[in-house]
C-alpha cells in the first residue's frame, strides 16, 4: 500500500467517523423542541414558515468548509501528497470548520430572534455562580494518561536508538523534528483543557442545578476532544518511527501495522467521544437557554475581537454580540504559546 493510498484511506476513515458530528449539527437548531431555534424562543410552527428558510441557510453554510477541503486535498495529492501540506491544511480546516459553526450559528440564531413574531426574551432577573473549585483530575481519565505517557516514552526510546545506529541524519531530523512538535502540542492541549476546566459561568437562579448541569456536560465534551487529541499527537511519532526505521523488505509490513493501530485507536477514542456527547445532548434537550444581561459599557462587544485590559473574561457579551478579548489572561498565554511554536517550526526548518 503506497502511502497515498494508506492517507486515502484514512481521509475517508475519519470522513465516516465525522459523520455523527455532521448529522447534530445539522439538526442542533431543533434540539429542545419547536419552540426553540438554538436559544431563540420562537413560535411552534416557525419552522413551517419562516424558519424554513433559514434552516437552509443555516445548513448550507456548515457545508462550505468541505468545498475548500476537498479540493485543496486533492489538488495536493496530485502535486505529489506532500506530508506538511496536507497536515497544515487539515489543521486550518478544522479550525475553520469549528468558526465556520459558530458563525452560521450566531447567524441563524440572530436572524430568528430579529424575524417578525419571535418571543421577546427577558435576560436572567437573577444569576449565581457555581463556587466548586474544579480540578483536573476530575477531568482526568487514567488510561488517557496512562496511554499517552506510553506512547511519548516509546516514541523517545525509538529516537534514542535511532540515533545510536548508523541511519541518515534526515531521517533522523525529520523524526527528532516530530517528536518535538509532539510534545509542544501535548503541552498546549494540556494548557488548553486546563483553561476549559478552571473556566466559569453565571447560571440563571430559577434552575441553576440544571443549567449548570448542562454547562458541565459541555465541559466534559471539550475535555474529552482534548483528551482524543493528545493521544493522537502521542501516538504519531512512534508510528512513523516505526516506519522509518525498518528494513524496506519489512517497510510494507510496518506501514500496515501502523493503519491497524491508528484505526483501532480511532475507533475506541470515536465510541468514548460519542458517549460522552450523548450524555450531554439528553442534558441539553432538558435545559432551556438563558439570555444574560449585555454589558452596555463595552460597545465595541461583538466584532469578534476586542481588547479590554479592565475585563478578564476570555469571551465578553456586548450590545452586538460575543467577541473574543484579547486583553484577558487567557489570550495572552494562548499568544506566547503561537509565538513559542512558531520559534520551534523556524528552529526545525533550519536545523
Amino acid at each position: 500500500m503506497t502511502p497515498n493510498q494508506t492517507f486515502v484511506l484514512l481521509y475517508l476513515f475519519a470522513f465516516v467517523m465525522r459523520v455523527p458530528r455532521i448529522v447534530e449539527r445539522l439538526k442542533a437548531p431543533m434540539l429542545r423542541g419547536p419552540e426553540w431555534f438554538f436559544g431563540a424562543a420562537v413560535p411552534a410552527d416557525f419552522l413551517e414558515g419562516p424558519g424554513r428558510a433559514i434552516l437552509r441557510n443555516y445548513r448550507w453554510r456548515l457545508g462550505i468548509p468541505w468545498a475548500i477541503e476537498i479540493p485543496l486535498l486533492a489538488a495536493i495529492l496530485l502535486l505529489g501528497g506532500n506530508k506538511i501540506a496536507i497536515l497544515t491544511v487539515l489543521l486550518v480546516i478544522t479550525l475553520f470548520t469549528r468558526f465556520n459553526y459558530y458563525w452560521a450559528r450566531q447567524w441563524a440564531e440572530n436572524r430568528a430572534r430579529g424575524l417578525a413574531g419571535a418571543i421577546s426574551e427577558a435576560p436572567a432577573s437573577a444569576v449565581t455562580l457555581s463556587l466548586a473549585e474544579r480540578s483536573l483530575s476530575a477531568y482526568t481519565e487514567r488510561w488517557v494518561e496512562a496511554s499517552i505517557i506510553l506512547f511519548t516514552a516509546g516514541s523517545l526510546a525509538w529516537l534514542a536508538r535511532l540515533y545510536a545506529m548508523p541511519v541518515d541524519h534526515r531521517i533522523l531530523r525529520v523524526v527528532s523534528g516530530l517528536t518535538a512538535v509532539s510534545v509542544y502540542l501535548q503541552v498546549g492541549l494540556l494548557l488548553l483543557k486546563r483553561a476549559i476546566v478552571r473556566s466559569r459561568s453565571a447560571a440563571p437562579a430559577d434552575d441553576p442545578k440544571q443549567y449548570l448541569a448542562w454547562r458541565d456536560g459541555l465541559r466534559r465534551i471539550a475535555t474529552t476532544v482534548c483528551d482524543y487529541s493528545r493521544v493522537f499527537v502521542a501516538l504519531m511519532p512512534l508510528l512513523l518511527e516505526l516506519q522509518m526505521s525498518t528494513t524496506p523488505m519489512n517497510r510494507a509490513a510496518a506501514q500496515t501495522a501502523s493503519f491497524v493501530v491508528l484505526i483501532v485507536v480511532t475507533l475506541f477514542a470515536a465510541v468514548w467521544e460519542w458517549r460522552r456527547r450523548l450524555h450531554y445532548l439528553k442534558v441539553a434537550s432538558r435545559t432551556k437557554p438563558a439570555k444574560f444581561i449585555v454589558m452596555p459599557q463595552i460597545p465595541d462587544v461583538g466584532r469578534f475581537v476586542c481588547f479590554r485590559p479592565s475585563f478578564p473574561a476570555l469571551l465578553l457579551n456586548g450590545p452586538g454580540g460575543y467577541a473574543l478579548n484579547l486583553a484577558s489572561g487567557t489570550a495572552r498565554v494562548a499568544g506566547l504559546y503561537a509565538a513559542g511554536f512558531a520559534a520551534l517550526w523556524i528552529a526545525l526548518v533550519r536545523a
